[in-house]
């Protein structure tokens, strides 16, 4: 269970806080090449959004404390400034590459930004239960994801009806 203070790394918060940095620094590698090579805008999006919420949602429960998800998102951010280094407007095409095909960068920070808050909330009001916390991050990030992932190629052949644009 983890403890709502700052304290002492344990062997799995650090194995776990390298994983996960490690990952994220990964898939978001994967979905900018993928971006690079001209694959659909939402495929690169969406396989942040699985991929990342899935290993959010089965790490965040095992850390010992608060010192082992902030480790996590400062080995993520020391990737991501280290690429950033070396391609100094890295992040302005990471931003654009993960938004929507009318959309600005400053709209899909501010998506990624408000998705952690919300997860941070759950995590918050819920620590004590963490089947809560795990079903709600795999929920968000499953749930939306499939309405691209299944709606996309699938959408409206069963219901031909459209209500803003989406289908059923």
């Amino acid at each position: 269970m983890v403890e709502l203070v700052f304290g002492d790394f344990t062997a799995l918060d650090i194995a776990l806080a390298a994983f996960t940095g490690l990952a994220g620094g990964v898939v978001v590698a994967i979905a900018y090449r993928m971006a690079e090579r001209g694959v659909a805008k939402w495929k690169p999006r969406k396989l942040v959004h699985i991929s990342m919420g899935t290993i959010i949602a089965l790490t965040v429960m095992h850390y010992s404390n608060l010192s082992g998800p902030s480790l996590a998102a400062g080995i993520f951010l020391t990737v991501l400034l280290y690429a950033w280094a070396h391609k100094s407007d890295l992040i302005s095409e990471l931003l654009l590459a993960g938004s929507r095909e009318a959309d600005k960068g400053l709209g899909t920070f501010a998506a990624g930004f408000m998705g952690m808050v919300s997860f941070a909330m759950v995590f918050l009001l819920f620590f004590q239960r963490p089947e809560i916390i795990v079903a709600s991050i795999l929920t968000v990030s499953w749930g939306d994801a499939a309405g691209e992932v299944i709606g996309r190629p699938y959408g409206g052949r069963l219901v031909k009806a459209r209500y803003r644009g989406k289908s059923l």
